[in-house]
């Protein structure tokens, strides 16, 4: 059996930075409703808050507890035992507003208007990997830090792997991150490691190096994640409908682990994207953590005060870590039996499938010589999917087939599906896997479907024995078709097909053509690379179809959609 360890990139110690800015000061806010705009309100009239699920954020200090609307926090998590670097586990006024951003509450006075984090009702945990906080004596708010390697797989590890009191974190996220494109460096390779290991749904900043191709940094670009990118234009007719222009994006390059060789521009680095600018956020301003040089403290230290018009990709990323708790919320109420609903790759699929085409969405899809649509690059290399609707989410997830379960998997099969749903399946080479959608579609609706899988790594690690060893595994590639089948189910004609060599993502947004059955494949069709010998993979696969509305209708949503205000 082969086996590859990853290349040492980075020092025991690394410099990092976080990917976000903060402005004014205010105690209220006039913005947009952006838990309404992401299609948050439609769970919480449910009763789904994120009560059910636990999101660990991991930064390079601590989210600041006495704050208003961060008093639940439940856990603070780092390496204690790093005592000769003193400023580890320190407060931060970073990792406080991206705290918010996930699962905030209301403070003392819901009349100053100040948002919900979007999964407020989530169990929140900190956690903290800087060793040292850098001085810049050009900025108040510094944002520089280093790392050790000991500390970043401590706080990632105990939330994913070891947890605490004997419950793991279902989502873990971060907003911090450094200038490597390629996704093998130790931090990106150890964070796909966990994924993989443990199912979990990890999501990070893309960074904030745009607006240029090959920019989505480490750990955003390993391939287990859900890399955020931001949106601005809040105040456009259709709010946060564009990328911001600070926002990393692709292509990407590719490290090819056998031939060493860098394939550049070959990746959709961005998965999905959310509001990125003119945000308003929990305010932090003592001298610890990112601000431990500062000169003054603008808060005075008050815990009711908000940064008015902060901006960046970190606070993006939180957003949809808070989508996703919101929907494993609803798979613990609903699926509560089957772990497979909460299982990351399911989770970013069904995300991705939800999500709303923003203003100039191209994944590069276009009509061969056959007649058949295709995309060799699966995503907007600008937002990914789209802007997440965690609305449309939900329906996918609930609304229609949810999981296939067929006892055996992996033997190819055929299944009959609705016309919204997921599945967590596994697929082997040389045989398909199938999903005839049972009743007839019609010319004009419009079918999007994504399929997510992981890359392989394993990561042995036991400091005390001295154990750290990450290596990488097998890259599956798999393809995802759309056919349209005659009446009776067979004599199928490919439609479209998604086939990227270098994602571990596939995504399809098609108007239907014509009349009739369709039915989707999901083709495992080779390796990028193999160290450790397999023929299978497990993936999660999503999909929907939507009925398109009257031009008119379009137009008045969007209007009465623009004018809705916070309070």
């Amino acid at each position: 059996m082969q086996t590859r360890g990853i290349p040492a990139c980075v020092a025991a110690i690394t410099v990092f930075a976080v990917a976000g800015q903060a402005a004014a000061l205010e105690s209220f806010n006039t913005g947009v409703d952006i838990n309404a705009l992401v299609g948050a309100d439609a769970l919480y009239e449910l009763g789904y808050t994120g009560s059910r699920a636990v999101i660990a954020n991991i930064e390079a200090g601590h989210g600041w507890a006495d704050h208003e609307t961060l008093g639940h926090i439940a856990q603070f998590i780092h390496d204690q035992s790093l005592e000769s670097f003193t400023q580890i586990g320190e407060v931060d006024y970073h990792a406080t507003q991206v705290m918010h951003a996930i699962g905030g509450r209301l403070g003392t006075d819901p009349n100053e208007g100040v948002d919900l984090g979007i999964a407020y009702g989530a169990e929140l945990w900190s956690g903290a990997v800087a060793v040292e906080f850098i001085d810049d004596p050009d900025r108040e708010f510094d944002s520089g830090f280093r790392t050790s390697r000991d500390s970043v797989a401590y706080a990632y590890r105990t939330a994913a792997i070891d947890g605490v009191n004997g419950r793991t974190a279902d989502v873990i996220t971060s907003s911090w991150g450094f200038e490597n494109p390629n996704g093998v460096d130790f931090t990106s390779a150890s964070m796909d490691a966990i994924a993989f290991e443990t199912g979990k749904t990890v999501v990070f900043s893309a960074g904030n190096s745009g607006p240029g191709p090959n920019t989505v940094g480490a750990p955003g670009s390993a391939y287990n994640t859900i890399a955020v990118g931001a949106l601005g234009g809040d105040e456009d007719p259709t709010p946060y409908n564009r990328v911001s222009v600070f926002s990393s994006r692709g292509p990407n390059d590719f490290f090819d682990p056998i031939t060493g060789e860098i394939i550049e521009g070959a990746r959709a680095a961005v998965d999905i994207s959310g509001p990125g600018q003119n945000l308003f956020l929990a305010a932090y301003g003592g001298f610890t953590g990112g601000h431990r040089y500062g000169l003054f403290d603008p808060t005075n230290g008050d815990d009711d005060l908000y940064w008015t018009n902060s901006a960046g990709t970190s606070f993006s990323a939180p957003m949809v870590a808070g989508g996703a708790g919101l929907l494993i919320d609803v798979a613990y109420d609903r699926f509560a039996e089957n772990e497979r609903a909460r299982d990351g790759r399911v989770i970013k699929a069904v995300l991705l499938t939800g999500a709303e085409k923003t203003s100039g969405w191209d994944n590069g899809q276009a009509m061969d010589g056959a007649g058949v649509i295709r995309t060799s690059q699966s995503l907007d290399y600008n937002v990914g999917a789209g802007r997440m609707d965690l609305a449309d989410s939900f329906g996918v997830f609930t609304s229609g087939t949810t999981d296939v379960d067929t006892g055996v998997r992996g033997e190819g099969g055929s299944y009959e599906v609705a016309r919204s749903g997921w599945d967590f399946g596994t697929v082997v080479d040389g045989v398909q896997e199938r999903y005839t959608i049972a009743e007839s579609l019609l010319r004009g609706e419009t079918l999007t479907a994504t399929l997510a899988w992981f890359v392989d790594y394993s990561w042995e690690y036991d400091r005390d024995q001295g154990v750290d060893d990450l290596r990488f595994g097998r890259f599956s590639n798999l393809d995802l078709e759309l056919w349209r089948m005659d009446q009776a189910g067979e004599n199928g004609e490919l439609i479209a097909m998604s086939e990227s060599l270098y994602n571990a993502t596939e995504h399809l947004h098609i108007v239907l053509p014509e009349n009739g059955l369709y039915e989707l494949r999901v083709t495992f069709a080779g390796e990028l690379y193999d160290f450790v010998g397999g023929d299978s993979e497990q993936f999660g696969l999503a999909w929907t179809v939507a009925v398109p509305a009257p031009a008119s209708m379009t137009l008045l949503a969007a209007g009465l959609f623009a004018a809705r205000r916070r309070r």
